[in-house]
């Protein structure tokens, strides 16, 4: 019995809105190339979801209901495919490359049967490990699921995109069409991108859908080593004490010191962190400001302090900026 049947699928590109689905069965018809629509682009959810995600969403207000089935879901999440996204605008190729040693590592650590490749179409690839029934749904499997993408891609010498390890993730459906290149997120047979696959090859395999057979796992016997290896690494990075930061000194919101390395040195922010840096970051902001005052106050006081200045001072000149740019008020 599938504890986790529902999951996520939404059709189109820009912020596409999320609806309830069958999660086993539209993976399904997407492998089986069953339905695929030319000029329309497919998402399918990372995850799969017990039924405490009905439970949740009917608990909303109508006015986050209207959002779709996404808004601020944090609950349960099972995970029957653990997913790896490689990708490289600059060089698609290299992403490619990268993907076949990652594939290789995961093959050669756990069962080859476990491990499934695709080409998304353009930039990249996804690779995924099949878990057959072996991740009990939890709150906290994106965490897991992060710490073992790392770990695996540590391991393989290759850079992931972390920015997918979240709640309610959207991947690229297999064999859906990609709009920026009117290719197809075709699967690549595991020996093919062990070997090397070249990135014209990929994209004359990805004219049209191409049927295939899920893996269902379970991916052997070392995988439960691996799994309490990354929750070992959550568990201990949630008991390491935050940083201690100036800004709860001054009675301003303390922003995460990543949010202050993005705005601050975006140059130095890898490929494979700017989709969540940019993400965190924005969640950051808007959940330790009140308002656009605390915002603004909260990104010019450490600048003020750096100067030299008093931070009474700083929150007063921020202030009287702030004030100053309001419209003038109407005498009755």
């Amino acid at each position: 019995m599938n504890i986790a049947p529902f999951g996520f699928r939404a059709d189109g590109k820009a912020a596409p809105r999320r609806f309830l689905a069958d999660h086993g069965a539209a993976l399904a018809g997407f492998a089986a190339a069953r339905g695929i629509v030319p000029g329309r682009e497919a998402f399918l959810s990372a995850w799969s979801y017990p039924p405490d995600l009905l439970a949740w969403h009917d608990a909303q207000p109508a006015r986050d209901q209207s959002k779709g089935w996404s808004a601020g879901y944090r609950g349960p999440c099972g995970a029957s495919w653990l997913p790896f996204d490689l990708d490289d605008e600059s060089d698609p190729g290299a992403a490619l490359a990268a993907a076949g040693r990652l594939a290789d590592h995961l093959a050669r650590r756990h069962d080859p049967g476990a491990v499934f490749v695709n080409f998304s179409g353009s930039k990249g690839a996804h690779v995924a490990l099949a878990t057959g029934d072996l991740i009990p749904p939890g709150p906290d499997v994106p965490a897991l699921a992060k710490a073992f993408a790392l770990a695996a891609a540590a391991d393989a010498g290759v850079v992931i995109d972390t920015s997918i390890y979240h709640h309610i993730p959207l991947f690229r459906a297999p064999n859906s069409w990609h709009a920026k290149t009117t290719l197809y997120a075709v699967p690549i047979p595991l020996d093919d991108v062990v070997r090397g696959i070249d990135l014209a090859e990929a994209k004359r395999r990805a004219a049209a859908p191409i049927p295939f057979d899920l893996p269902t796992g379970p991916p052997g016997p070392r995988f439960a080593e691996d799994w309490a290896a990354a929750r070992a690494a959550v568990e201990a990075a949630a008991a390491r004490p935050a940083p201690h930061s100036p800004l709860t000194e001054w009675g301003v919101a303390t922003l995460n010191r990543a949010t202050w390395t993005l705005l601050q040195t975006p140059e130095r922010v890898g490929c494979g962190d700017r989709h969540r840096l940019l993400y965190s970051s924005a969640r950051d902001m808007a959940e330790k400001s009140a308002d656009v005052d605390d915002l603004v106050l909260s990104l010019l006081m450490p600048i003020g302090c750096a100067f030299g200045f008093d931070p009474a001072d700083v929150r007063r000149q921020v202030e009287c900026g702030i004030e100053d740019a309001r419209p003038p008020r109407r005498t009755p």
